[in-house]
């Protein structure tokens, strides 16, 4: 019985420890991409880089002309670093109504892809790479939109190095 009540109330406080509001798990969803980018940049993982930009995006950067497997190196080549890359986040501001409007728009007006975005934020990223005993940074905005209940960068897939 005793044993009963002790599992009871070990289960109670983790499940205390681990809820999450909905709000939580709304502000948390945007770093996916970001999280995402961040591991394939220090894996070299191309197929996961493309994955955090909009599907539309992804599809017109492999099938453009001059497109070639190996350009992730161009863009965070880890040989270069004594270390992995970290990206921080730096700046955060959720746009409003009208400003995600303008994405859309904008998105059809240059791609004509006619996409609804439920939500986007503006972000400022830090990204740090050790280079011996100093730290390479730079830092970069881009936009996040929420298409489909996922977060994606938002924009033409980036191939420049970034840290340059």
């Amino acid at each position: 019985m005793r044993r009963t009540g002790l599992i009871i109330i070990c289960a109670a406080a983790l499940a205390f420890m681990t809820a999450c509001s909905e709000s939580d798990k709304e502000q948390l969803n945007y770093e996916q991409p970001i999280e995402a980018l961040e591991g394939s940049l220090n894996y070299g993982d191309e197929a996961g880089y493309l994955s955090c930009f909009l599907p539309q995006k992804k599809l017109e950067f492999e099938s453009a002309e001059g497109y070639e497997p190996g350009f992730i190196s161009g863009v965070f080549n880890k040989a270069d670093y004594s270390g992995r890359l970290k990206i921080r986040i730096v700046g955060d501001a959720p746009l409003e109504e009208g400003d995600v409007g303008e994405l859309e728009k904008q998105l059809k007006d240059e791609s004509g892809h006619r996409l609804d975005f439920s939500k986007a934020r503006r972000v400022t990223l830090q990204f740090i790479a050790p280079n011996g005993n100093e730290h390479k940074t730079a830092e970069r905005e881009f936009y996040l939109v929420r298409y489909e209940n996922n977060w994606y960068f938002y924009g033409d897939v980036t191939v420049s190095p970034i840290l340059e």
